[in-house]
């Protein structure tokens, strides 16, 4: 079996696991893993109440936040694992740049006043 993907872009990986693709279901999955471990170790250091992730692979939606999930779940704090919340951003995948405008506009006006 080939673990190649007929793919180019994060939208055709989605639309592949989807449509029943093993391979792309399990690269989401393996995606939402490293994502997991990552947010795990922040979560360690900082334990915020909430982390909302966001861009384009959350168009996956489920698909990689089990993967996220499951991975928190095994790395966090036993103690943190309840408090914490993780969740899909409402801005989209623009949002580092609506973030990024608004920081421009924001030290922009500040020097005019």
């Amino acid at each position: 079996m080939s673990r190649c993907l007929a793919v180019r872009t994060v939208d055709d990986v989605i639309t592949a696991a989807l449509g029943g693709d093993t391979n792309a279901y399990a690269l989401l999955n393996e995606t939402g893993r490293y994502l997991g471990a990552a947010i795990a170790h922040v979560a360690n250091l900082l334990n915020p109440e909430i982390v909302v992730v966001g861009g384009t692979i959350m168009r996956a939606g489920n698909l990689v936040l089990d993967g996220v999930s499951g991975e928190v779940r095994q790395r966090l704090h036993p103690r943190m694992v309840d408090q914490l919340q993780i969740v899909d951003g409402a801005l989209g995948p623009d949002a580092g740049a609506i973030g990024a405008a608004a920081l421009v506009i924001r030290d922009f006006l500040s020097q005019c006043s």
